[in-house]
């Protein structure tokens, strides 16, 4: 490992290796060709060839690295783009150097950060690092597909140099023949590269040479030398845009980015890797003849501060006169004290930019998004504005100075609280961060793209989840497009204007069919999805989607489990490291939301505040008992209540002339008419029964088989009906008078539990009497309401199950009990990404949905039916499955279960793999449990078959592909 430094005349693909690094990595393939050209005898005298660093050895250093690419490690690597192969350069000195485009994925930069390099040995390895590994395949990132190989600093303020327009430039409007001539008008000073000209382009369009002139500025015409003239962004097929520019405008890190992003979507991955180097070669020549520079003369203060920062010192008095009169609370005076200065610090803030020329640059830098923010030049030129304590509560005083005007001591004491805290926290956070990313690749690590199609192979219908854009209240976290792209539609998606089919079923969506579907006005689709996959251990290609990190199909044997854990983990540490740039200045949102929102998600805990949800749907409503306050929901449909009572209380359970042998049960009788208490009489001894029924009365006669016992006989009164059919009784009203239980020769008699209507059913041996009542029974719940909670419904609001009553979190488990998995998934997924969003960081649902789906894979097993799985334990849904399907075929009782939510540690712990539980945590206790049960590990994961030294069953370890050998002679 070595120090790295960058290297900017690097291709996309290289790195440079220092000489002796090489040396010392490339030692046995040197030794070799050293003993191959006859230049060494045997393996020694090479050995001490290459430790004396003859002339020769350097000759064969050269040609054994040429064609050998090696891997380049940044710790801690968060994400698959923290390890990446690289062609290498020998470069002189003792660092690594690094191509600067690279250094986003690794998050790297060069004051001290350490690289490691790889050597792979095997022909297997080098064709994997080759092909999967190369920098040009890594130029998207796996989290969101949007590129992460985007200029950057120097690279986009020299671009935004180049394409910035000067109206006032020198030789603003002249008029040039063609581009050359333009060039030459700049060498001699004519003009500068911002000035706006108009120049005479010349193309071809359907085989005949056109000329237009166009306004531009020799900037553009040289950024535009750059890239290929078929991005996308002008139509080429019509005429006034063929001789348009492809890229007329200014250019910041946005809009770089858009390019970059268009070359790869239109031009392929080794042509953007072209286009990338251009763009960085452009980048820092310009921003060398540029030379921005940055002077405290370029921080102008505005002219309005005084008199704002007086005006809030006026309001805050009177805020602070109305609390001493007692008409606010020390909490209201709080947060009205630190809403008026947020308020002063941000029209502060919009005030600087407008205030500074388009070509200071400070305001260069900071609006083309090469370095710095708004937030940081109102520190400069603005205030401070408040701090936060080391609790973290923000205190109340201002820092009104900014960094021109220089702080006082008291103002410097204060600011440095919460430049500590950040740093503090930082550090803190970081672990936490890391620790998610663990629970997070231990629960998903074995799902493994495993098949092409789920519903094909099964021969069922396809399932899909409804997506539409993503809201919370009035704004957009994501919109529909983003939702949509790299998807697979589960249904024709049809053009409502049209009629035409925009997307077939099971067509993926590309960016272009996105577009296409949200310009056609559609609010929602059909999309396949990870959760109603039905793929067992694993996901199929089609629920799926495409691979984020190529936009192409994603392959079978892909370890998509890792993927997704590695992007919602690896920008939690960038989400706790938000404190950190600016200076801990009390924002409006803390990171305390970010990180620990997340988790408290993904392990499924009950809310610190939690939310009240209703369980049924209904008018809402407020009573007070006892002091109390109460809400009510009452349902608005009424049940109408249906009591069954059964009239013969004898049920014989032998048939006339039958044989019985003694304990045998002659007969069952329910003691309580519409309970299920029964008493049952069994025979004292063997015999022949006869059973004589009469109107009324049931006769059942035991002869014994031994002569010398008397035959005993059972007589049961069936008793007297008291109601006719259809007749409506009351509450209380008896049914049914003189039934003579045999074993406790009591009468008794039935009576109704409800006011209604009368129906009778005779059967053979019954006489079943229901009664329906006619009085409707209105389901209520009822819910206290404690002291400041806040309500979120009213009197008389008509809500449906699963609404919020009180504010707060919403307990998952909650919403899982009142609606269901499909309810869950949703709030998960739009929970977790809002904190994401929040933060200006994209994942995409598919991530996502993979670890909610591990965290709903398991039942509850409530009754088990006939199966064998046992009550109360937690099995897999396709287990479930599978035996319910086993016990139907078999005509027997399927199990009945409960759907659970299982915290990402539970989950990880719950897995079938005994050696991937222990691994992860609790050692012990998983080891003792299996032993105990006797399990048997399936090696499905990868973890377990890292444990054992096996090769991993993903990527070319699948079973599939292990027929497939490499051969040294390509034959090209």
């Amino acid at each position: 490992r070595s120090v790295i430094v960058v290297g900017p005349e690097l291709k996309l693909h290289q790195c440079g290796l220092p000489k002796e690094m090489a040396l010392e990595l490339f030692k046995p393939f040197v030794m070799q060709q050293l003993q191959e050209r006859k230049l060494a005898h045997n393996v020694k005298s090479a050995k001490r060839a290459v430790e004396k660093m003859k002339p020769e050895v350097w000759d064969i250093l050269e040609d054994v690295i040429k064609d050998h690419p090696v891997l380049l490690n940044r710790a801690p690597t968060l994400h698959r783009l923290g390890i990446q192969a690289f062609e290498p350069i020998l470069v002189d000195g003792k660092a690594v150097k690094l191509h600067p485009l690279a250094c986003t994925a690794f998050n790297a930069d060069f004051d001290g950060d350490q690289m490691a390099v790889h050597v792979p040995l095997s022909m297997e390895a080098q064709a994997e690092a080759r092909f999967l590994m190369l920098g040009h395949n890594n130029i998207l990132k796996p989290q969101d597909g949007k590129p992460v190989m985007s200029p950057s600093q120097d690279m986009v303020i020299g671009c935004y140099y180049l394409t910035i327009e000067n109206p006032n430039g020198k030789g603003a409007g002249r008029v040039f023949r063609d581009p050359e001539e333009a060039h030459m008008a700049y060498t001699l000073g004519q003009i500068t590269l911002q000035s706006p000209i108009k120049v005479r382009i010349e193309r071809e369009f359907n085989g005949e040479k056109g000329t237009k002139v166009i306004d531009c500025t020799l900037g553009r015409l040289i950024f535009n030398d750059a890239l290929p003239q078929n991005l996308g962004f002008k139509k080429r097929e019509c005429l006034e845009d063929m001789f348009e520019l492809e890229v007329n405008q200014l250019c910041g890190k946005k809009q770089l980015g858009n390019i970059v992003d268009m070359c790869f979507r239109s031009q392929g991955e080794h042509k953007c890797a072209l286009v990338l180097d251009a763009i960085k070669a452009l980048g820092y020549k310009y921003s060398t003849v540029g030379a921005l520079t940055v002077s405290v003369a370029d921080i102008k203060i505005p002219p309005e501060k005084e008199q704002m920062l007086a005006e809030t010192d006026e309001k805050v008095a009177q805020v602070n006169e109305l609390y001493q009169e007692g008409l606010l609370s020390e909490d209201e005076r709080y947060m009205r004290v630190i809403e008026l200065w947020n308020s002063c610090t941000h029209s502060l803030r919009d005030r600087i930019l407008p205030n500074l020329d388009p070509f200071n640059p400070i305001r260069m830098f900071t609006d083309s998004g090469a370095r710095g923010s708004s937030a940081q030049v109102s520190q400069l030129a603005g205030m401070r504005g408040l701090m936060a304590s080391p609790t973290g509560k923000t205190v109340e005083l201002p820092i009104r100075a900014n960094f021109r005007e220089g702080l006082n001591v008291l103002e410097f004491f204060l600011s440095s609280h919460g430049s500590r805290k950040a740093l503090s926290d930082t550090a803190m956070k970081t672990a936490d961060s890391g620790y998610l990313t663990r629970r997070l690749v231990d629960i998903s690590q074995e799902v493994i793209v495993r098949e092409e199609d789920c519903f094909a192979a099964r021969g069922t219908q396809v399932r899909g989840v409804q997506v539409t854009a993503l809201m919370s209240g009035k704004q957009t976290i994501e919109d529909l497009e983003d939702r949509l792209r790299g998807r697979t539609a589960a249904e024709d998606i049809i053009d409502p204007a049209t009629g035409e089919v925009i997307v077939h079923l099971n067509e993926p969506i590309d960016y272009y069919k996105a577009k296409a579907i949200c310009g056609a006005g559609i609010k929602k689709a059909m999309v396949r999805s990870v959760l109603t996959c039905r793929t067992e251990n694993g996901v199929c290609a089609r629920c799926y989607g495409q691979n984020m990190a190529h936009g192409g199909k994603v392959d079978v044997g892909e370890a998509v489990g890792i993927i997704a854990a590695q992007a919602i983990g690896e920008p939690g540490t960038q989400l706790t490291m938000r404190t950190f740039h600016t200076g801990g200045i009390a924002s409006g949102e803390d990171i305390t939301q970010g990180l620990p929102r997340v988790e408290e998600l993904f392990e499924a805990r009950k809310p610190k505040r939690e939310a009240v949800l209703s369980d049924i749907g209904g008018k809402v409503s407020f009573q007070q008992i006892k002091g109390k306050n109460e809400l009510v929901v009452t349902a608005e449909d009424p049940t109408f209540e249906k009591h069954d009572y059964v009239a013969t209380l004898i049920l014989p359970c032998v048939e006339d002339g039958a044989h019985v042998e003694a304990g045998d049960v002659l007969y069952k009788t329910f003691v309580a008419p519409g309970a299920s208490k029964t008493v049952t009489v069994k025979a004292e001894f063997a015999g022949a029964v006869s059973i004589v029924r009469t109107e009324g009365k049931c006769e059942l006669t035991l002869t014994p088989d031994d002569e010398t016992l008397t035959a005993q006989i059972f007589h049961s009164q069936i008793g007297t009906l008291c109601v006719s059919d259809g007749a409506v009784v009351n509450q209380g009203d008896v049914l049914v008078k003189d039934i003579q239980v045999p074993s406790t020769q009591k009468n008794i008699s039935i009576k109704s539990d409800l006011h209604g209507k009368v129906s009778l059913i005779k059967t053979e041996t019954d006489l079943i009497i229901t009664v329906d009542s006619v009085d409707p029974v209105y389901e209520q719940k009822t819910y206290s309401i404690t002291y400041g909670s806040r309500l979120k419904v009213q009197e008389g609001d008509v809500i449906s199950a699963g609404d919020v009553l009180i504010e707060g979190s919403i307990n998952p488990h909650d919403l899982l009990r009142i609606l269901g998995p499909k309810a869950v998934q949703d709030y998960l997924l739009k929970e977790v990404l809002s904190v994401y969003r929040l933060q200006g960081v994209a994942v995409a649902d598919k991530h996502i949905e993979i670890i909610v789906r591990q965290m709903l894979r398991k039942v509850r097993v409530e009754d088990n039916g006939d199966t064998d799985l046992l009550p109360g334990s937690l099995v897999d849904l396709s287990r479930l499955e599978e035996a319910n399907q086993k016990a139907l075929m078999e005509g027997k009782r399927p199990a009945f279960v409960k759907r659970v939510l299982l915290g990402i540690t539970k989950a990880s712990l719950a897995t079938d793999s005994f050696l991937s539980a222990a691994s992860f945590q609790e050692t012990n206790r998983v080891l003792t449990e299996a032993a105990i049960k006797g399990k048997i590990d399936p090696l499905i994961g990868l973890k377990e078959n890292v444990i054992l030294g096996k090769l991993i069953p993903a990527g070319t370890g699948m079973r599939r592909y292990k027929g497939i050998e490499i051969r040294e002679n390509y034959g090209f």
